[in-house]
């Protein structure tokens, strides 16, 4: 594993991360509202990202 796939989570980690399930992110991500990077055919999340876009939910509440 490179070292910039060691800082990206997967699917499944980013859910749980944010506390909401799978289909939830991939339609976060379908809209734009959460980015996703691919990394093969899958999809990974920067955690730096994640949290941005969580103080900005915070900040839009």
């Amino acid at each position: 594993m490179s070292q910039a796939n060691a800082t990206l989570l997967t699917k499944k980690e980013a859910a749980s991360y944010l506390r909401v399930s799978v289909s939830t992110l991939n339609r976060w991500k379908k809209a734009g509202t959460l980015k996703g990077h691919k990394a093969g055919r899958q999809t990974r999340y920067k955690p730096e990202e994640i949290q941005a876009f969580l103080n900005n939910q915070t900040t839009n509440s």
